[in-house]
């Protein structure tokens, strides 16, 4: 039989570890869909500015 401290610990180890990778996967895919989102705003630009020139 496991010790209660085992019993407590390990679980709480476990839970700890889950929320951490939880955590870095929503950080990580909130950063990835900022940064498509800052290129396509950044390329937009460069389409609208160049469109502007070519129309004068």
């Amino acid at each position: 039989m496991r010790s209660i401290r085992n019993q407590i610990l390990i679980p709480l180890i476990l839970i700890q570890v889950a929320a951490v990778g939880a955590i870095a996967l929503t950080t990580a895919s909130l950063a990835a869909r900022r940064t498509g989102r800052q290129i396509i705003d950044r390329l937009d630009g460069v389409v609208g500015s160049s469109a502007g020139r070519t129309s004068r």
